[in-house]
């Protein structure tokens, strides 16, 4: 990832490097888009600087592949369990804000798991908890066989209502 550098902006996206969301977030040709390798490090940088920005909005992409692959996941639920270790130590969860709306394509879902997905909606929610920003924040989850275009219709109809 190269240097980050952001304005105040209003909405940032990201997605994972070298699966579908990425795929999806070129789709939808957003300025504020970034493409995130899944490194922790990386990924504790990426957080670092993103929230100094306190975006109004900040979307994550990642891809699924369980069972419920017929929508897109709108996750719900973040914990500080990356694999098998809880990340600090007790365990916490925290609330996804849920901004998008559910649709024919679009589902809630407490399911996100304990991977990257987790790990970064995790460390930008406790960020923002933690320095009381205004950021709102949601991850959707793309089932690996979706269809592209309509995932990236869904996001780009749902982001037109706070741009």
């Amino acid at each position: 990832m190269n240097e980050l550098t952001l304005n105040k902006i209003n909405l940032l996206l990201f997605s994972f490097k070298g699966n579908i969301s990425e795929e999806v977030l070129q789709i939808c040709d957003f300025p504020h888009s970034y493409y995130i390798p899944s490194d922790l490090t990386l990924i504790d940088n990426f957080v670092k600087v993103i929230v100094t920005q306190n975006p109004k909005y900040i979307i994550g992409l990642g891809m699924y592949s369980g069972r419920d692959i017929d929508k897109l996941r709108m996750e719900t639920l973040c914990n500080n369990r990356f694999g098998n270790t809880i990340t600090h130590t007790i365990f916490n969860e925290y609330s996804i804000n849920k901004f998008f709306k559910e649709s024919s394509y679009i589902k809630e879902s407490k399911g996100i798991g304990n991977s990257y997905s987790n790990y970064i909606s995790y460390q930008i929610m406790n960020r923002v908890q933690q320095k009381k920003l205004d950021s709102q924040y949601t991850f959707i989850h793309i089932p690996y066989s979706f269809d592209k275009e309509i995932a990236a219709a869904e996001i780009l109809s749902n982001i037109n209502r706070y741009v």
